[in-house]
């Protein structure tokens, strides 16, 4: 069947309008979501092809922080979840974890491929988020032998702050608040990030706009 231009911009409009309705589902990031990426700007959640012998960085980022009222957040001051990773341990090794300036972790995170995150700076200078972005904490990994697969995984700790939820702190005021936040798959079974393989189903990344959309049927 041969569709008329016509027939695919009215098409793409239809898409833009059906994301603009369920945004946060697979066309942008959720408010309030954490996930890890390979660029702070959180639109790549996957590394293909896996690098190997030498140093990559990947990045926690909580998404479009918002108060319970819908209020964007200008001042983050901690965060809590745990990492899993699976894959050949004794391959990828992770030299470096930075956290944000001033920030105590009183979770358990030696392990990279099971670390619990219980962070605050809630008494020190709160992270504010640029362009709706607030980068928690970044690893630098370091892969060697021969290219492999590594899935990774954001999940409540144990106790959770919150219960079954991921969490981030923040400040309004004088006063500090606990935030629930969403992981960017619909269930923590899900991986969120991937080494050497891509995602299935995909982590949703930047806003779709109707240029990219007509682009598509050019």
């Amino acid at each position: 069947m041969h569709w008329s231009r016509a027939r695919h911009l009215a098409l793409a409009a239809a898409v833009v309008a059906w994301c603009g309705v369920h945004a946060g589902a697979a066309c942008a990031q959720m408010a309030n979501s954490i996930g890890i990426y390979a660029t702070t700007s959180a639109d790549q959640a996957e590394i293909v092809p896996a690098p190997v012998a030498e140093p990559f960085n990947i990045y926690f980022v909580l998404a479009d922080p918002r108060t319970s009222s819908g209020t964007p957040v200008t001042a983050v001051d901690g965060f809590e979840f745990r990492v899993r990773m699976t894959g050949v341990r004794e391959n990828m090794f992770r030299l470096v974890e930075v956290l944000p300036p001033g920030a105590i972790n009183v979770g358990n995170s030696p392990n990279p491929f099971d670390a619990t995150y219980r962070c605050d700076w809630s008494y020190t200078t709160p992270m504010i988020p640029s362009n709706g972005l607030a980068t928690l904490m970044t690893w630098t990994l370091f892969l060697i032998g021969a290219p492999s697969t590594y899935y990774m995984y954001l999940e409540p700790t144990s106790p959770a702050t919150i219960a079954n939820q991921l969490c981030y702190g923040y400040r309004a005021g004088t006063s500090h608040y606990v935030r629930a936040a969403t992981g960017t798959q619909a269930l923590y079974s899900q991986p969120v990030f991937a080494i050497g393989a891509y995602l299935d189903p995909p982590v949703p990344g930047e806003s779709v706009t109707f240029g990219g959309i007509k682009a598509l049927f050019r």
